[in-house]
């Protein structure tokens, strides 16, 4: 367990360093097969208002874009955000890119957004701050608005490995993570309906397998 005095690497510094030099390609199955479940959720909203939290380089949002969907691309590295503005501008797809960490209050209107998607950004805070991100998601949807978002799985290769910085963290390389359990999704879920919660296995940017959960529920009615 990490000393109370021990200070952590800049989470920022990492991913300005990560999207700089590599970034992923957005196409891998296990990430398409998200992107593709938040799209047919949707297709029943016309023009719907949509934020992609933790955008990464803005494969997930110039797609929604591209379905005419509203979309706001929240990323806290300055890198990804730059990355997002310039993929959007090539597409000549409209994106609204936001510099933001989701450790804090979101940007956005109560009740403005009828869905949320967040590929593998919801897994890098304490307990606390996952409630409190949970809870501005929450605020945020309307009424029957959708949440679609995948994290690390504790079945994932690289659990327990690195640092031990707190329940189920740890963080291996300059790299924080917080893997989640069914039993944890299911608690911060507590209030969602039609909630589906999957076990994934695959690879996302690096040769070496992972485990993930993708989640898909409702802020009821």
């Amino acid at each position: 367990m990490r000393s109370p005095t021990t200070t952590l690497p800049s989470q920022v510094q990492f991913w300005d360093s990560w999207h700089g030099r590599r970034g992923a390609t957005g196409q891998d199955p296990v990430h398409l097969e998200l992107r593709q479940r938040f799209l047919d959720l949707m297709s029943a909203v016309r023009h719907p208002r949509v934020a992609d939290l933790g955008c990464g380089q803005g494969h997930d949002a110039v797609a929604f874009a591209a379905e005419q969907f509203r979309v706001t691309a929240i990323d806290f590295s300055p890198v990804s955000v730059r990355q997002v503005s310039r993929l959007a501008a090539v597409r000549n797809l409209s994106v609204n890119p936001v510099c933001h960490d989701l450790a804090q209050p979101l940007p956005l209107g109560s009740a403005t957004l009828d869905g949320v998607y967040a590929h593998l950004s919801l897994h890098y805070f304490d307990d606390p701050t996952t409630r409190l991100l949970f809870a501005e998601i929450w605020r945020v949807l309307t009424a029957g608005g959708v949440l679609v978002f995948s994290v690390k799985s504790t079945e994932d290769p690289y659990f327990k490995t690195g640092e031990e910085v707190g329940p189920n963290m740890y963080c291996r390389n300059g790299h924080l993570r917080h893997f989640f359990d069914y039993d944890y999704i299911e608690d911060l879920l507590t209030d969602w309906k039609a909630k589906d919660i999957q076990s994934r296995n695959g690879y996302y940017a690096s040769h070496e397998p992972s485990a993930f959960f993708h989640v898909v529920a409702r802020k009821p009615y």
